[in-house]
């Protein structure tokens, strides 16, 4: 029977660790490549966020202002914009905010700015906070289950 309990509780255990949600902070700068989404030294730490990141970007960064540009698609758990930052999504850019692995707070807006000349979608979002006067999109669905 302790077994059984035992093989219970690791099954149980390793679920919700594959499904932990990571922060993924923009730090940018990458020489040549300071803007690039898609660069892992552009992160903390150095990956690129995937499909259970939190991404969490801020204006000043290390000494420098570069700030994230989306050029392909790209699928994220939630984006935090702070005061001064600014997301940009190129025409050819998609963003899919998808919390159905994890809980997610969809795009949370705290005085920055997204400006989306591609493609947003925000599905499986458990609650966010958008101050709509920092929102440019041209493009954004938001799906419902």
């Amino acid at each position: 029977m302790k077994n059984i309990m035992l093989l219970v509780m690791l099954w149980a255990m390793s679920t919700v660790a594959l499904n932990a949600q990571e922060i993924a902070t923009w730090i940018g700068g990458t020489p040549g490549r300071a803007n690039d989404w898609n660069t892992a030294q552009n992160w903390s730490p150095q990956r690129v966020p995937g499909e259970l990141s939190v991404v969490v970007i801020k204006s000043a960064n290390n000494g420098h202002n570069a700030q994230p540009v989306i050029a392909n698609g790209v699928e994220v758990a939630a984006v935090e914009l702070y005061a001064g930052a600014v997301l940009t999504i190129t025409p050819n850019g998609y963003l899919a905010i998808d919390g159905t692995d994890t809980y997610s707070e969809g795009l949370s807006l705290f005085g920055g700015y997204l400006e989306n000349k591609g493609k947003v979608t925000l599905s499986n979002i458990d609650e966010q906070f958008i101050d709509l006067d920092s929102f440019m999109a041209y493009r954004v669905e938001v799906l419902e289950e």
